[in-house]
């Protein structure tokens, strides 16, 4: 996500630990998804510490049943997702 120059992202910035695992959209560490990590791969299974802006992805709250329409597959509440990672560092444990 480009920022415009001279304004923070969007969200709050915050510092995560924990285990990277692969999920649909990208990783999820400590309960936060990165969106758009270049190289997953070299993340996945690794304890890491994240900087970054989070946020609530609203868009990804699954819309209530309706009788005769698909079920909706996504979250119950919104996700905290982070767009705009400033730094990713493999910790040792």
């Amino acid at each position: 996500m480009p920022t415009k120059t001279g304004k923070e992202p969007e969200g709050k910035k915050i510092t995560i630990k924990g285990i990277a695992q692969r999920a649909k959209m990208g990783l999820e560490v400590d309960g936060v998804f990165l969106i758009g990590v270049s190289e997953e791969d070299k993340y996945a299974g690794k304890f890491v510490e994240v900087t970054g802006y989070v946020v609530e992805e609203q868009g990804l709250v699954a819309k209530p049943y309706k009788k005769g329409e698909p079920v909706s597959q996504g979250f119950e509440s919104a996700p905290s997702v982070m767009r705009t990672i400033i730094s990713i560092k493999i910790m040792e444990k």
